[in-house]
């Protein structure tokens, strides 16, 4: 067989959600996920056939269906990465691996924004990019107890740790060597809206070339749309309800579009919907 299925998005984007689906569904697959976690070795040890802390289900056993060498060279690549998006010279010996194995193999991760094209040319796999209102992705970083403090909500808390957060500063840091254009950044929502366009638009970068890579606007699937693309049935596929976050949305999107609209990124968010009609739902210009 051969990676069937690559489901790609930024952190906080539903991704997770739909992986699980598909594993409910395909269990006869190789589901691995974020195989290119700095962390991942770590995770393995600590939660094999538990529940991972954050999502609440079981993420990461199926690593263990591989064979000792192809997980012991997973582990060697995501040893040496930093949470950031990945280039395709760091992992393109792990997708060639993977898509020699016997198996079908579901991959889903947070990081391929600068590599779904790679992966395109050189495999068969389906691909997916899923993109969620950046409002909602920036507000799902925070916990509730954290969401009572404005200064945090809105990236300005001096004393909150937000560079750890899912990555944010080395997302940043990574994206800045890469990308086309260059702002000033004046808070860590302003660094986020950095990543989230950047990122986006990368997944996006070549999408009239590649007609097989799909975007999915996270709050447009449906349970239909999972039964006819995925296969999944109708009991597994009709528990699937996109997420959304009120608190503060409204002051949050507004202060994304500010950025935006006063920057570079205006030109990168202006591609982005013209391959997905992304301002129509999202209004945010």
């Amino acid at each position: 067989m051969s990676i069937e299925v690559v489901i790609n998005g930024y952190f906080r984007s539903g991704t997770t959600i739909l992986w699980h689906l598909l594993r409910q569904a395909h269990n006869n697959a190789i589901h691995l996920y974020e195989p290119f976690l700095p962390e991942l070795k770590h995770r393995l040890k600590r939660f094999k056939g538990k529940p991972d802390p954050l999502h609440k289900i079981p993420l990461w056993d199926d690593y263990f269906k591989l064979e000792g060498r192809v997980l012991n060279e997973i582990l060697n690549v995501s040893s040496l990465l930093d949470g950031s998006p990945v280039t395709w010279d760091e992992i393109r010996h792990i997708i060639a691996l993977l898509d020699n194995l016997d198996e079908p193999v579901y991959i889903k991760d947070v990081r391929l924004h600068n590599v779904l094209a790679n992966i395109l040319q050189h495999t068969n796999a389906r691909v997916y990019h899923i993109i969620r209102c950046p409002a909602c992705v920036w507000l799902s970083h925070f916990t509730a107890d954290e969401l009572t403090n404005p200064d945090t909500v809105f990236g300005i808390n001096k004393t909150f740790n937000y560079r750890h957060r899912f990555y944010l500063l080395n997302t940043f840091n990574k994206l800045k060597q890469i990308a086309p254009i260059r702002i000033k950044v004046f808070n860590w929502l302003d660094i986020f809206t950095y990543n989230w366009v950047i990122s986006n638009y990368f997944a996006l970068d070549g999408y009239l070339d590649f007609l097989k890579h799909n975007i999915w606007i996270y709050e447009l699937i449906t349970p239909t749309d999972l039964v006819h693309e995925f296969n999944i049935p109708e009991n597994i596929a009709y528990s699937f309800k996109p997420m959304h976050t009120n608190t503060w949305h409204n002051m949050i999107l507004q202060q994304i579009r500010t950025t935006i609209t006063t920057t570079t990124l205006y030109e990168l968010y202006k591609a982005i919907d013209y391959c997905t009609n992304i301002d129509y739902y999202y209004s945010i210009l």
